[in-house]
């Protein structure tokens, strides 16, 4: 519940698809799953960092814009999903869903960065490339860990 995880797999943009796999006994695989990241060394703490890392992900997977090719803007709908990301990741959403759907360009001879608008389909790609890159750390501290 803390994770606010509700509705499964086919809830999460990441997940949907495959989510009509049966079969499955998520609950045992769950605790299976625990068991081995103990065996692991994995501290109660690591483990509920991991688990939010992921939720995260699965929350930033479902957050939408809307505008145009030129201009775009975390959709109102998807305000819940940021909030849900930014709130496990510990940073601000407002800035959060600016940062991704706007580019930074970094001016020559050292003057202030420059806000550029950027259109729904980068934003999608942006936010995907972010949500990529907290999994991918997220793996290699994992795998770090297990050694």
């Amino acid at each position: 519940k803390e994770l606010q995880l509700e509705g499964g797999p086919g809830a999460f943009t990441y997940t949907q698809e495959g989510s009509e796999a049966s079969g499955f006994d998520d609950s045992k695989d769950f605790r299976e799953l625990c068991c081995v990241m103990d065996k692991a060394g994995f501290t109660q703490t690591c483990r509920q960092q991991i688990f939010e890392a992921v939720a995260a992900v699965l929350h930033l997977g479902n957050v939408q814009f809307s505008g145009n090719t030129d201009s775009s803007k975390v959709d109102t709908r998807a305000a819940p999903a940021l909030e849900r990301a930014s709130n496990l990741l510990g940073v601000n959403p407002t800035d959060f869903g600016r940062a991704i759907a706007s580019s930074r360009l970094v001016v020559p001879g050292g003057g202030a960065p420059i806000r550029k608008e950027i259109g729904v389909e980068f934003a999608q790609a942006q936010r995907d490339a972010v949500a990529k890159t907290i999994y991918s750390r997220l793996f290699d501290m994992i795998v770090g860990t297990i050694g």
